[in-house]
């Protein structure tokens, strides 16, 4: 069984190992909400926050002999936070990286995962971030900087990826 990239990502960091597998985070999270692990997923969702929060200039590493347009991709994704825009599609992506959805496509299931789920988790990701670092922000404002249109979306996607509403997961939270 493959560890989700979130966990793979800390654990390569944290214990030496030195190189970083492609994101397939998204089908093993979706995998694990649909077999009812939410716990986990968010276990690993906080997990990831929390190392990118103690390694800020840490740079996702992609393993060697992966394709050009991939390393591109994921440097884009990355440094220019495209996740962010909230009129990204695949077609915008395509035409940012000078290729066709078609490619895109292809490329992102080679390495385990869709356009839709690497936004979905980008942005959620995002999200968890800010609210590790202040929980008295407020949600909606923080859906429409992560670069959803509006906030019933941003709502759906949160509680699709961690089981659990964003107000319930703030209660949690603040609660702790």
């Amino acid at each position: 069984m493959s560890e989700p990239s979130s966990l793979r990502l800390y654990i390569r960091q944290v214990w030496g190992f030195s190189t970083y597998s492609v994101p397939k985070v998204l089908a093993n999270l979706d995998l694990g909400i649909r077999n009812g692990s939410t716990l986990f997923c968010t276990g690993m969702l906080r997990l990831l926050s929390l190392f990118r929060r103690q390694n800020p200039g840490f740079r996702e590493v992609p393993e060697a002999g992966e394709s050009p347009l991939w390393l591109l991709l994921c440097q884009r994704m990355a440094d220019d936070a495209l996740w962010k825009r909230p009129e990204l599609c695949l077609d915008v992506l395509s035409r940012e990286l000078r290729t066709n959805r078609t490619t895109l496509t292809r490329l992102y299931r080679a390495h385990g995962t869709t356009f839709a789920r690497d936004l979905r988790e980008r942005r959620i990701s995002f999200i968890l971030d800010q609210l590790e670092g202040d929980s008295s922000l407020l949600l909606e404002p923080l859906f429409y900087e992560a670069g959803y249109r509006n906030y019933s979306t941003g709502w759906r996607q949160f509680r699709r990826v961690t089981g659990v509403s964003p107000s319930v997961y703030l209660e949690n939270m603040r609660g702790r």
